[in-house]
């Protein structure tokens, strides 16, 4: 699902899903139900697998139309849409994987159950092992709130900046709120290596000192006990907030 994901900031549904409506999805479901179904493929070289999830996403687009319209009432044939939607993601349709995920596991209905955020953690993985970028930015939010995987700011800024790269515009405002202010441990980098780096400013916007990593690291001395960035893809801007004193980074030859 492109651009599925919204901005950091407060871990609260608002920020996991782009409309109110989807809300209200997830809360008028008994969703973990629909987890314990099964569903089989026929073994015919892929050819069911692939028509049952292209239909499991296209009855799901038609269902979020229809609600879209009506949000103040229960949309007709939900749960059908819904298992069709599930049925995707089990028959690892790249989109159906994120969609269902995305959909499913909403983390302000469910804070006390982990399980949860692992189950989710563990669609989006595989979304983005199967290629489907657009899932780094669920990825990524995983890992920068912790959900179902150790929290780690390095991942989060990453996974983002794989999607921004192949331009999905969530991931691209993810980058640029999650730079500012109180936010901006989320693009912090934990080095956990010793390597040599060298230091360039690539631009300044609003008081904050913005570096652009491509295949080397760019680092800031002794920034926030040893906070680096470290080999993001290229063309990514990782924002440091304006403690940030350039004269005091230090330089290294790259050995190129």
């Amino acid at each position: 699902m492109p651009n599925s994901a919204n901005q950091i900031g407060n871990p609260s549904a608002k920020n996991l899903m782009t409309s109110a409506g989807k809300l209200g999805l997830a809360v008028v479901l008994g969703l973990s139900a629909l987890q314990t179904q099964a569903v089989t493929a026929p073994d015919d070289g892929g050819k069911s697998k692939n028509l049952q999830a292209s239909e499991g996403r296209r009855q799901f687009e038609i269902w979020e139309r229809e609600y879209a319209k009506k949000t103040d009432s229960k949309p007709p044939n939900m749960e059908k849409a819904l298992r069709a939607l599930k049925r995707s993601a089990e028959l690892e349709d790249p989109e159906g994987l994120e969609d269902w995920a995305l959909y499913f596991n909403w983390p302000d209905l469910w804070p006390d159950k982990p399980e949860q955020y692992a189950y989710r953690f563990r669609l989006l993985k595989r979304a983005v092992e199967l290629g489907n970028v657009d899932a780094n930015v669920g990825l990524g939010l995983a890992y920068g709130f912790g959900q179902g995987v150790a929290r780690d700011p390095g991942m989060y800024a990453y996974h983002q900046c794989v999607a921004k790269r192949a331009g999905n515009e969530s991931a691209r405002r993810n980058l640029e709120f999650s730079t500012a202010g109180e936010h901006a441990e989320f693009a912090r980098i934990s080095l956990q290596e010793p390597v040599l780096f060298r230091v360039r400013a690539d631009k300044k916007a609003g008081g904050i000192t913005y570096l652009r990593v491509g295949q080397e690291a760019w680092e800031v001395a002794d920034y926030n006990d040893g906070w680096t960035a470290v080999y993001l893809p290229e063309g990514c801007v990782v924002g440091f907030v304006e403690t940030i004193d350039l004269k005091k980074a230090r330089a290294a030859p790259t050995g190129d």
